[in-house]
């Protein structure tokens, strides 16, 4: 790993474990929180700025970097110049599977705010209408064999949320939605 900065800037509501590497790593965490607009987050780039800013000067006020690993550039140099044609069909799937959920909740809960997909195969979905904690709708969902993750765990103002994993074959998807509309049905009757 190539540490120009001994400092990572992340953008929460994050995947839990990124806290995890980067403390293990001896680095220090900056949040820049996303901003929630409707059913998607926007960067606050005038936060962005100031913190990138902030640390870039304190690095040049006496911190130095360490030199790179050759062989982990070269993989990534390849990953990104050699791999075009297997992305291209994954994007597609992606794209295929967040349509079903989107239109899943649409006409099926249209309650369910279906964060926009931005890079990711993570669905965001917004259960706040259930007003149930992130970790029972875990539990209960898991029980019934649909693992997702609680909001919670990324951030405290993300209580009512759950994130889905939705990089999986399509027949799969549509059978957790299923179980998911049931888990939906069960408490809002």
């Amino acid at each position: 790993m190539v540490h120009l900065l001994a400092v990572v800037i992340i953008q929460t509501p994050v995947y839990n474990p990124f806290y995890i590497v980067i403390r293990d790593n001896n680095l220090k965490i900056i949040e820049n929180p996303l901003i929630r607009v409707n059913n998607h987050y926007e960067i606050d780039f005038e936060l962005l700025a100031k913190q990138i800013d902030n640390e870039f000067r304190e690095y040049l006020r006496g911190e130095h970097f360490s030199c790179g690993n050759l062989f982990g550039l070269t993989a990534l140099k390849t990953a990104y110049n050699e791999a075009e044609e297997w992305l291209e069909l994954q994007n597609k799937h992606l794209a295929n599977n967040y349509k079903i959920i989107k239109e899943f909740f649409n006409t099926n809960y249209p309650q369910v705010g279906v964060t926009e997909q931005g890079a990711t195969y993570l669905a965001w979905l917004d259960f706040s209408f259930l007003n149930m904690p992130c970790a029972q709708m875990q539990e209960e969902l898991l029980k019934l064999g649909v693992m997702v993750n609680d909001g919670k765990r990324y951030s405290e103002n993300c209580n009512g949320f759950i994130r889905f994993n939705f990089a999986c074959p399509e027949g799969q998807l549509r059978e957790g939605l299923k179980i998911i509309g049931t888990f939906i049905d069960n408490h809002t009757k």
